[in-house]
């Protein structure tokens, strides 16, 4: 199979930034009455002000001193936030944590921004596991959409990158269920049918990958889904519907991936027959792939050398024939015995 896979887990995170867009509140600064709240209300100033470190430093000078306040959760919010807007993760995730842990908050403490930031700071700082657990623990506390969407699709990302099939199929059908944003649905889509190919289940695959060619969303995804299932349809042994499934995803497919599937696209065609358009795809093929770096050609440039010159006998251009098997036959390879066969 192509190595045309998913991107990079750390692209879960951009659909967490999208659902987190705006978390920053403006804090307020009224003039302190209580001297004990001067500390608080500096800091707040400070953050407003994007003046991180010193409303850090504010925020735990109140807190060392006044850890019961009425205002102590607001404060304990600024400073993680503050270390958030820092990236300062492993300081800001206690923070997080310390506030997720009561049972009741400030009222004007939204607790599911509370946990899609802690979230993103486990994600950041590469505690994908940790991300993925706090999601499954806090589900029910998610009731906006956005966060929900970008909750399931967090786990199944994290699910995809360890493997885990059966999580993937899980979480993943939760997600579409859950009528996410296109993006989000295709990005779904296709790790179920990539887990369901995984787990050995071509047919389970091409229903999910089947649905992304109708979404508005964007072409890579719909790249990675019409090949895939070219992949598990050839495996059915249905070479008819893999053929333009192969032939919607080459245009998008860049480098080595896309040398991969103009070769799939040539041996599908080859195999039902259409000997003109196999042989034009096969010698696009040998134009456009590349020796490696170490001058290792490409994989598939023998086998594409053979079958163009199959195809050229299959067309009944015999003396085009003559000249590309005995060229294959006098050479040495894997081919050279059945060139000779067919010369």
């Amino acid at each position: 199979m192509s190595t045309y896979a998913l991107p990079n887990i750390l692209r879960m995170v951009s659909f967490l930034s999208l659902a987190l867009a705006g978390i920053f509140p403006a804090l307020p600064v009224p003039a302190a009455d209580d001297p004990v709240l001067e500390p608080y209300f500096v800091a707040n100033a400070a953050y407003n002000r994007k003046l991180y470190p010193v409303a850090v430093s504010q925020y735990r000078e109140f807190l060392q001193k006044h850890g019961n306040h009425p205002k102590a959760d607001l404060a304990r919010r600024g400073l993680a936030l503050s270390l958030y807007a820092l990236k300062q993760y492993d300081k800001a995730m206690p923070e997080f944590a310390a506030l997720l842990a009561k049972p009741s908050l400030e009222k004007s403490i939204n607790r599911e921004r509370l946990i899609m930031l802690q979230s993103q700071c486990m994600l950041s700082s590469g505690k994908h596991e940790e991300a993925r657990k706090l999601f499954i623990e806090q589900l029910r506390n998610l009731r906006q959409p956005t966060f929900r969407h970008a909750a399931m699709a967090a786990i199944s990302d994290v699910s995809f990158a360890r493997s885990e099939w059966d999580k993937v199929v899980e979480w993943t059908a939760k997600l579409v269920a859950a009528k996410p944003s296109a993006d989000q649905a295709a990005r779904a889509y296709y790790q179920n049918g990539f887990a369901y190919y995984r787990l050995d289940k071509p047919k389970e695959a091409v229903a999910p990958l089947s649905k992304v060619a109708a979404l508005d969303t964007l072409p890579e995804w719909k790249t990675r889904a019409a090949y895939l299932q070219g992949e598990c349809h050839s495996l059915l042994k249905e070479i008819e519907k893999a053929e333009p499934a192969f032939a919607a995803a080459l245009p998008g497919m860049p480098g080595k991936d896309g040398d991969e599937c103009q070769y799939r696209l040539a041996i599908t065609r080859f195999l039902l027959g259409k000997h003109e358009m196999a042989q034009a795809d096969f010698q696009a093929y040998l134009k456009r792939a590349k020796p490696d770096k170490d001058g290792k050609p490409a994989p598939y440039v023998e086998d594409a050398r053979y079958y163009v010159a199959r195809c050229t006998l299959e067309l009944e251009d015999f003396n085009q024939a003559d000249r590309q098997f005995s060229s294959i036959a006098r050479a040495e390879g894997k081919f050279a015995a059945k060139a000779n066969l067919w010369w």
